[in-house]
C-alpha cells in the first residue's frame, strides 16, 4: 500500500534528522519505505510517500506525528527523548515505555 502524509517543510529537518538519521530510524521500525518529497511551492505541505503495509504505514504516521508535536525531544533516532541520540543522559521523565526486568 502506499500513503502519502503532508508535513509543513518547517518540520522537514526534524523528520528526516542529522544525515538522514531520523528518518532511516523510521524506517527501520516501521519496515516502510519512506520517501520525502520536500520539492513543493512555497507555503504548501511537502509530501512524505510511505510505503508497505498497512500496520507498518500506520506505525509511521503515528511515528511523524510524535515527532512533530514533541518537537526535539521526540523518542526516535536523533531526538532528545528516551532513545535519543547525541550525549544521553539526564533523560525526559515519564514516558511510558517500561520493559519488565
Amino acid at each position: 500500500e502506499v500513503e502519502v502524509f503532508p508535513a509543513a517543510k518547517m518540520f522537514m529537518g526534524r523528520i528526516i534528522g542529522r544525515g538522514g538519521i531520523t528518518i532511516n530510524d523510521l524506517q527501520k521500525r516501521s519496515g516502510c519505505d519512506i520517501q520525502v518529497n520536500q520539492d513543493v511551492p512555497v507555503g504548501q505541505d511537502c509530501q512524505i510517500t510511505i510505503k508497505g503495509v498497512r500496520p507498518g504505514i500506520e506505525t509511521v504516521k503515528q511515528m511523524l506525528r510524535d515527532i512533530i508535536e514533541m518537537g526535539p525531544n521526540h523518542p526516535y533516532a536523533g531526538g532528545g527523548g528516551q532513545y535519543g541520540g547525541r550525549g544521553g543522559g539526564g533523560g525526559g521523565g515519564g514516558g511510558d515505555r517500561h520493559q519488565p526486568g
